[in-house]
């Protein structure tokens, strides 16, 4: 797989005008992607949520997700919105890393950035602070 491809972001407003846009995601999100699967797998954020005694997550935007995607929103060119880390799940980019869930197997997830707004809402400091060792002492 190249590194480098492009995403095609597009909505549309009360109106009905319509926008689109061209998301390149290079090989600096890349490299993250490669760095964030290898320091903070699954596993990682699993063991965390039993060790904090949280319940088993649900949908689709679980810590793992929710951290990767904090990344990316960084990472992105110009200005890293939430409508552009959604779109990066939409578009299946981001499969290998998402969870087995029957709306991703469907394709029938939402562009509506709201879910993913409250994850990160969601997201406990302490695991965000884990989160963040760990890739200092895997890096």
């Amino acid at each position: 797989m190249a590194l480098d491809f492009f995403v095609t972001v597009g909505y549309s407003l009360v109106d009905g005008s319509t926008n689109t846009t061209n998301l390149n995601i290079g090989q600096t999100a890349w490299g993250a992607l490669e760095l964030f699967q290898a320091a903070l797998p699954a596993e990682f954020f699993e063991r965390q949520r039993k060790a904090t005694g949280q319940p088993r997550e649900k949908g689709i935007y679980t810590a793992a997700v929710v951290v990767l995607l904090v990344i990316l929103q960084r990472l992105l060119p110009g200005k890293g919105t939430l409508n552009g880390a959604v779109q990066q799940v939409l578009s299946g980019a981001l499969n290998r890393v998402l969870p087995k869930r029957k709306r991703i197997a469907e394709g029938t997830l939402s562009g509506n950035t709201g879910a993913f707004s409250r994850a990160r809402c969601r997201l406990p400091k302490l695991m965000v602070d884990m989160a963040a060792d760990q890739v200092y002492i895997r890096a």
